[in-house]
């Protein structure tokens, strides 16, 4: 769960990599991570996995920002890929029963949409 450096043998100071679902020692999900996507203002980064659990992580302290989006089937054995509106007003998260999840990111109200 701690961080090491990069694909370059760790020579890297800058670049950090969080082995397995740990972010900065603290549990990010319960299963695999299986979509990543930062806001477009560069601050935030969204987080889904396969607990049905999507969360927004503060990139400048790590901090989970503890949004409740509800839960969003997610039994994906490879990547998906979260959208994120250009104004970050909404997070668009592909469901594994075939919706699209669309949550608005200041309220946190998913919608559905086929």
């Amino acid at each position: 769960g701690t961080g090491r450096g990069s694909g370059d043998g760790g020579s890297n100071p800058a670049a950090t990599v969080y082995t397995s679902t740990r972010v900065k020692g603290r549990s990010a999900h319960d299963g695999r991570v299986t979509a990543l996507q930062t806001t477009p203002d560069g601050l935030y980064l969204a987080s889904a996995g396969t607990d049905g659990v999507v969360r927004v992580w503060d990139l400048a302290d790590g901090r989970n920002m503890r949004i409740d989006f509800g839960y969003a089937p997610n039994d994906a054995r490879k990547a998906t890929q979260l959208g994120v509106s250009p104004d970050g007003s909404r997070l668009y998260h592909p469901s594994s029963d075939g919706d699209v999840l669309v949550f608005d990111t200041l309220g946190a109200n998913p919608k559905s949409e086929k």
